[in-house]
């Protein structure tokens, strides 16, 4: 057993390094008797060769000692490591054209001879994996496949035949076993499996006989999901279908979704029912087509039994936009009630325009059953502040400090995450309202207090003005030092300001402020609090000219950030720019181009700004990895035309994003657009790409927290096309 292992050079190969030990010793541990110790061994060379999806010269390498170990090791492990050699097998997929990757199949592959015979053997769960395993082996799919025919005439778990029919298909889509795996005759789990595997691999789609297995697959529940396959701790889906219905649904195209989803919005099962919403509500906000066609399937599911199944159909028609226009009856039916399916179709009739909204929304807020994100649409709709909104507002937020459950779009934990919670979405319509919700400043003063939604309260508070000025002491007050949480520091800096917007004087605030950047407790912050303040900040010129000096005179700069930062502020208040230049000179004087700083690009803007010798092509090169963030791309971009007048480096990373997987989402649009119109006519041939892209079905945006994804969809294809001259 292992007797070549050493004769691998593996401190030549690179890995992970996560592990005390080396590879020899924990591949001879996994070979050894100590069972627990095998296990743990095996759970560090997992790590050590693929870690979050990153392959390493030895990942190959291990490859055939992984195969050996498969003699000597216990069941639990001996499906764990099978399982891993498909893994191995499959990353491939993740980058075709990586090298190692391809090597790292290869040496899968090298060993399927050892594998197909796991498909015979007496543990279900080993031939399950197995079939995983070879099925990234495409360099031997003829034998493969022959070996899988055999098996499915004598295969009787569904589980394992399920896989059968995903390993085959994922070989060759023409496969027989996909056609035998959706008659009517198989268990529900292989009926599914046969869906997802043509869906999966492009096959010319079953029609009305995947309507058919999908019906009867999910009728009682998921086939993916429940005690037969987890009943050991073992059983789960492999990465054939992490999430088969959400895998289902989106990889369909929309003409064939809406039979799909009637199929699943008939299971006995409320948890399938409310995933189908779900994944119907992604749909709509994928696809511009599907908008009208989709919601009038999902209308019945609003009478379902279950409340979190009427909650999701609610929210998935919501999310339609404006196309629902032709429901808001029933919408409005819904809203008579009183729960949170209710609160959302209220939520839809106030981003339709709809007047029935203005009785229906304080009601529901005062009952605890508004949308989650009642607060986004009322701002979005320019609501005003009257008095019956204004009230039932402050008893929401009342009710909230004191600890009543936040209200979500959806019920579901996984999606919560992608919704803004309740009291943030109230502020941020409380802040749109300014000094009329003067009135709510208690309430805010009660959400800080109970250390709820600090920085929004406080932002929602400076935007009263002095009007809530009655309210400055009831403000929290922190000792001059910072506290060991840098959100703790952003909460101190944002009373300040709070302070200072409601009618104090500018000093503390500037003090704050400074400590900030002087310090390192916030210092983004407390630059754009100087900027806003003004005037009065400049008095703060000579220390930061003293700090600015002190930086730069530093062996080590640790605070390269604040300093850039501070520089810039100091030419814009002077126009002076000497007062930046010596910081640019030093920042840039040593460039390390496989690691670029956020600082050191932030420098590199500057100089172009500055109008700095060979700065322009230090940022252009700069420019060219592809991880910077979107603010600091589109400042280098703004700051190139203006220097240079050449339009085309931003004009190519428009089209680069235009046609990437992820399109901008509803906050980087805005920016993208003025810069376009600052270009004027030299933004001309991008025009024409613009406007096919405004007129695509899918969405043309990504959408963050608190958008309704008709809505902000539409918005952004008519600015797209009124940015490029069309109608």
């Amino acid at each position: 057993m292992l007797e070549t292992l050493d004769s691998v050079p593996w401190a030549e190969l690179d890995l992970a390094g996560v592990s005390e030990e080396t590879l020899p010793e924990l591949l001879r541990t996994m070979a050894g008797p100590d069972d627990e110790a095998a296990v743990a061994a095996f759970h560090d060379v997992r790590w050590e060769v693929l870690h979050q999806g990153t392959v390493y010269a030895a990942t190959p390498a291990v490859v055939p000692f992984l195969v050996e170990v498969l003699e000597v090791v216990g069941p639990v492990l001996r499906g764990a490591v099978v399982e891993f050699l498909g893994d191995l097998a499959h990353t491939v997929e993740l980058d075709p054209d990586e090298d190692l990757r391809v090597e790292v199949r290869a040496a899968v592959t090298a060993e399927v001879d050892r594998l197909l015979p796991m498909l015979a053997d007496d543990d279900p769960w080993l031939r399950y994996v197995a079939a995983y395993a070879v099925s990234g082996c495409p360099d031997r799919a003829a034998d493969v496949l022959a070996v899988l025919g055999r098996r499915w005439q004598d295969e009787p778990d569904p589980r394992v035949r399920a896989g059968l029919v995903i390993a085959a298909a994922t070989l060759d889509r023409r496969t027989d076993l996909v056609k035998d795996g959706l008659g009517t005759r198989q268990p529900p789990v292989v009926r599914a499996a046969a869906v997802l595997a043509a869906v999966r691999t492009g096959r010319r789609w079953p029609g009305a006989k995947a309507v058919a297995a999908v019906r009867a697959a999910w009728r009682d529940g998921d086939p993916f999901a429940g005690a037969e396959w987890d009943g050991d701790g073992r059983w789960r889906p492999p990465d054939w279908y992490p999430e088969a219905m959400a895998d289902l649904l989106d990889s369909l195209p929309p003409t064939d979704q809406p039979p799909i989803l009637a199929a699943l919005l008939h299971s006995a099962d409320p948890v399938v029912r409310e995933r189908a919403l779900f994944h119907a509500g992604m749909a709509i906000g994928t696809r511009r087509s599907l908008r009208k066609s989709l919601p009038p399937l999902l209308v019945p599911a609003l009478a379902d039994p279950e409340p979190a199944v009427r909650l999701a159909a609610a929210d998935a028609i919501r999310r339609a936009g404006r196309a629902v226009a032709p429901l808001a009856d029933t919408l409005a039916d819904l809203a008579d009630r009183d729960d949170e399916a209710a609160g959302q179709a209220v939520a839809a009739l106030v981003e339709l325009g709809d007047p029935r909204a203005a009785d229906l929304v304080p009601r529901h807020l005062r009952g605890g059953t508004a949308a989650g994100d009642i607060g986004v649409a009322l701002a979005n709709a320019g609501a005003p502040a009257t008095d019956t909104l204004l009230s039932a507002v402050r008893h929401r937020l009342a009710a909230l400090a004191g600890g009543a459950e936040q209200r979500f779009r959806v019920t579901h934990e996984f999606y919560r995450a992608f919704h803004i919670s309740e009291i943030t979405a109230l502020l941020r319509l409380v802040r749109a309202w300014g000094p009329a919700a003067a009135a709510a400043a208690p309430e805010l003063i009660g959400l800080i207090r109970a250390e709820q939604a600090v920085r929004d309260a406080t932002a929602a508070l400076a935007a009263m003005g002095p009007a809530a000025a009655d309210v400055v002491p009831e403000l929290p007050t922190f000792t001059p030092g910072f506290l060991e949480r840098r959100g703790n520091n952003e909460v101190r800096l944002a009373v300040a300001r709070a302070r200072w917007c409601l009618g104090g004087e500018a000093g503390p605030a500037v003090d704050e402020a400074w400590l900030h950047v002087a310090r390192g407790g916030y210092a983004p912050g407390g630059i754009a609090l100087l900027k806003e303040i003004g005037e009065p900040a400049h008095v703060l010129a000579p220390r930061m000219r003293r700090a600015r000096d002190h930086w730069l005179a530093q062996e080590e700069m640790e605070d390269r950030g604040e300093c850039v930062s501070v520089a810039r502020l100091l030419w814009e208040w002077t126009g002076d720019p000497e007062e930046a230049r010596p910081t640019t000179r030093v920042m840039l004087a040593d460039i390390d181009p496989d690691l670029i700083p956020y600082d050191q690009f932030e420098a590199a803007i500057l100089a172009v700004e500055l109008g700095e010798p060979d700065a322009v092509p230090t940022l252009l090169g700069m420019l060219e990895p592809d991880d910077r963030s979107f603010l600091q791309v589109m400042s280098a971009h703004r700051v190139l035309w203006r220097r240079t007048g050449n339009p085309e480096p931003f004009l190519s990373y428009v089209r680069t994003r235009l046609g990437a997987d992820q399109p901008p989402n509803t906050t980087s649009w805005p920016l993208i657009l003025d810069l376009l119109a600052e270009l004027g006519p030299a933004a001309a041939p991008l025009h024409p790409t613009l406007r096919s892209f405004a007129i695509r079905d899918e969405q043309v945006t990504a959408y963050t927290h608190g958008d309704t994804p008709g809505i902000a969809d539409e918005q952004v294809r008519t600015a797209i096309q009124a940015a490029a001259g069309g109608s």
